[in-house]
């Protein structure tokens, strides 16, 4: 869930490295708010992708499940 959240601040860094409003002040509260609304929006489906990885990971190597590390 990080990795998609430090994804979506990259895409707002080079928006504002690519982009430059006419009016400064007007632009970064829209850049603002667009990346709040981007990041809470996605959240859901950010975390079911996470805890999923998470659910994969498990079952793959066996660490973290309650029986300890299987084989």
């Amino acid at each position: 869930m990080y990795l998609s959240t430090a994804g979506l601040t990259g895409v707002v860094i080079v928006g504002m490295l690519v982009l430059r409003p006419a009016n400064l002040t007007l632009g970064r509260f829209t850049l603002a708010a667009a990346a709040t609304t981007a990041i809470v929006l996605t959240l859901p489906a950010r975390k079911g992708a996470a805890v999923a990885l998470n659910y994969f990971i498990e079952v793959r190597t066996g660490v973290g499940s309650p029986e300890g590390d299987l084989p």
